[in-house]
């Protein structure tokens, strides 16, 4: 049972008489309801009234996320309570996509210098609010490593039953009991304000919690930030038997110039036609290079439907049993034909995939009918570094495969 304000008062009363610099992380996307986002604005101002804010005590800075990290104000906009507590009453609610690994790149990097109002040798925390998963789990979970080991304190805060259990706790500090809370609605947000401020206090007030005793080693990114990764491609379920031999002469481009050798990269395909034709399994990509690059030959045409491809690609392909590694990270590359049609049933299984599958979508539109609208539906945002079109498959060549081959791999951020 929570205790009550009345309860808690006295206790969060003259805690936190030390200096900390402190950075809220609200999620401002379009999952939550307007008559919603008021209240966790209502949450982060009662914690604010627990402490004791001024320049020379403790700092408070928030950052929104939606597609983007939104700074709302840093950590040395305000030097009164009355002023952050005005500060936070007027952020707005952005809406758009859940983006959570841009704001903590963002607190990181921008928030906690010097520059912008955070001082050294004080504790560093942050505050993170969500009420769904993030876009893209593996690189949340790669910068909340990398701000844990720059000995920020991290709290998260999850928000009804669309939150991931397992993201909330790669997002906190250890012990996960003190740092990791979970509500049932934001209603019920209000009512752990104050265990929120006695926690942050302790937090504060303890001096060997200022810093991380321990650094996380975190492993070698070796496509963007992510350390391992999981790609399946898939061709059009509609091209002909010769488009088709273009599009795995392509994926072939493609995988060639990733680091598949050393087992960092798996590589897999969707079949052609998912109930009977044999899949390139994600499993396969233990064995060597030319053999898994060999078996892209054999794939054969008959599939109905995008929609198919998507469905299969998230319940077949990056399945544990077929090989899917937990802690990779999961792009889908598919090729789209002008020829298909509709794309209504594709784009209902690209949202499944992409939040609920937490794959990273490409999608590779060819011929002159097709429609970038359309799309731009299916794929990750940014749409602009997920979406290509060609004219025709005698188009795929090599320029965009090493389009397609950076955008899959970028320069890492480190």
């Amino acid at each position: 049972m929570l205790p009550s304000n009345k309860e808690t008062s006295s206790v969060v009363s003259g805690c936190g008489t030390k200096p900390a610099d402190i950075i809220f992380l609200l999620d401002s996307s379009g999952s939550i309801w307007e008559k919603d986002f008021p209240k966790q604005l209502r949450f982060v101002e009662g914690v604010v009234d627990l402490l004791d804010i001024s320049a020379e005590q403790i700092r408070i800075g928030v950052v929104s996320f939606s597609n983007w990290a939104f700074v709302d104000f840093q950590l040395n906009a305000h030097k009164s309570e009355d002023d952050v507590r005005r500060a936070i009453r007027s952020i707005a609610h952005i809406r758009g996509d859940t983006n959570t690994a841009s704001a903590l790149r963002y607190m990181r990097t921008e928030m906690f210098t010097e520059k912008n109002g955070a001082r050294s040798d004080i504790p560093h925390i942050a505050i993170v609010i969500t009420d769904g998963k993030s876009n893209n789990p593996q690189i949340t979970r790669m910068e909340a490593a990398k701000a844990q080991a720059e000995g920020i304190h991290m709290f998260a805060i999850g928000i009804g039953n669309h939150t991931d259990k397992s993201e909330l706790y790669s997002l906190a500090s250890q012990p996960d009991d003190h740092y990791v809370f979970t509500v049932e609605d934001y209603t019920a947000l209000l009512y752990i304000e104050d265990i929120v401020a006695i926690k942050t206090c302790k937090v504060i007030d303890e001096p060997h919690t200022i810093f991380a005793t321990t650094t996380p080693i975190l492993p070698e990114p070796v496509c963007g930030d992510a350390a391992l990764v999981d790609i399946v491609f898939a061709t059009s379920p509609v091209a002909a038997a010769k488009s088709t031999r273009r599009s795995m002469a392509f994926f072939k481009k493609v995988a060639r110039g990733l680091d598949i050798a050393d087992g960092k990269v798996h590589i897999g395909m969707v079949p052609k036609e998912c109930d009977s034709v044999d899949a390139v399994d994600l499993k396969e990509a233990e064995q060597k290079q030319n053999a898994v690059l060999e078996k892209l030959d054999t794939i054969l045409a008959n599939q109905q439907s995008t929609a198919s491809v998507l469905r299969y690609m998230r319940e077949a392909s990056f399945a544990e049993k077929n090989g899917a590694r937990q802690k990779a990270k999961r792009i889908g590359v598919i090729i789209v034909d002008d020829a298909e049609g509709s794309l209504a049933d594709a784009k209902r299984q690209a949202r499944v995939a992409r939040r609920e599958g937490d794959i990273e979508l490409f999608i590779i539109g060819v011929g002159k009918k097709i429609k970038r609208k359309e799309l731009y539906a299916l794929a990750t945002r940014p749409v602009k570094q997920h979406v290509f079109l060609v004219r025709n498959y005698k188009a795929l060549g090599g320029w965009v495969a090493k389009k397609v081959q950076k955008a899959i791999c970028p320069p890492s951020s480190h």
